[in-house]
């Protein structure tokens, strides 16, 4: 397997399910009910796959292309707004699943079913727990039931990598943006802006911001979408390559 220079995000999925946490049962039936569902953000990484519960609620609207299979025009999603795993804080709720500690690993899709993975792992007794995808649409290129091959391979060692150039220093706009886009959600030139003067409280000239985000797909390190008419979408290049779990 190539390897990374350390542990690096490798996807998320925002307003995942947590379908509880408790040990195996004996009963057939499942989870421990004693254990509250909740929902948030799920993180793969090289070593670990992480469960983080939300702190923001964002309404979605199913008109456009969204969420898929809801009453009415709208849901709300909860979800923890991660761009490295410094923003997951603690919580009972948090998991930490470290890859090498994982049973099985099964993707679950079905006709009119939000996708799931379901995993198990060891953590000094077996536990089996569910992560339900509430963000769905057919537009998207992969599920959360596509996890489960990248998963079994990253166990096994030998899940492949694309090479990347070095990320830039977040001392500089190129590299603070690239940061940024490290959950690997699009965005366009003007909500960039808007999130990097948040996060580090400066003050920024439109052409900066667009001509740092083409340096970064100069470099191959993220991804430019463009439509005619309309303003282009950057995301970060997965390392994962062909294999990405890009939504």
């Amino acid at each position: 397997m190539d390897s990374l220079p350390d542990e690096t995000i490798l996807a998320q999925e925002q307003g995942v399910i947590n379908r509880g946490t408790g040990a195996l049962q004996e009963l057939e039936g499942g989870f421990d009910a004693s254990k509250k569902e909740s929902e948030g953000t799920l993180i793969l990484t090289n070593n670990r796959l992480i469960y983080a519960r939300g702190d923001t609620t964002e309404k979605l609207s199913r008109a456009g292309g969204f969420v898929g299979a809801i009453a009415g025009g709208s849901k709300s999603i909860v979800f923890l707004d991660a761009d490295d795993l410094d923003d997951v804080k603690s919580d009972p709720a948090n998991l930490w699943i470290e890859l090498k500690s994982i049973v099985s690993v099964t993707g679950h899709k079905r006709m009119a079913q939000a996708p799931k993975l379901e995993v198990r792992w060891n953590a000094g007794s077996e536990r089996k727990t569910e992560f339900i995808q509430q963000i769905t649409g057919s537009s998207r290129k992969k599920n959360l039931n596509d996890w489960a091959a990248v998963i079994e391979r990253l166990k096994e060692g030998k899940q492949v990598f694309k090479p990347l150039p070095s990320a830039p220093d977040t001392a500089t706009l190129e590299g603070r943006i690239y940061h940024l886009l490290s959950d690997y959600e699009d965005r366009g030139p003007l909500t960039i802006e808007d999130e990097v003067e948040k996060r580090y409280n400066i003050q920024l000239e439109p052409e900066d911001v667009e001509a740092a985000c083409e340096k970064l797909v100069g470099q191959g390190l993220v991804e430019k979408t463009a439509v005619a008419g309309e303003a282009p979408f950057y995301e970060k290049v997965s390392p994962l390559g062909d294999d990405t779990l890009d939504a």
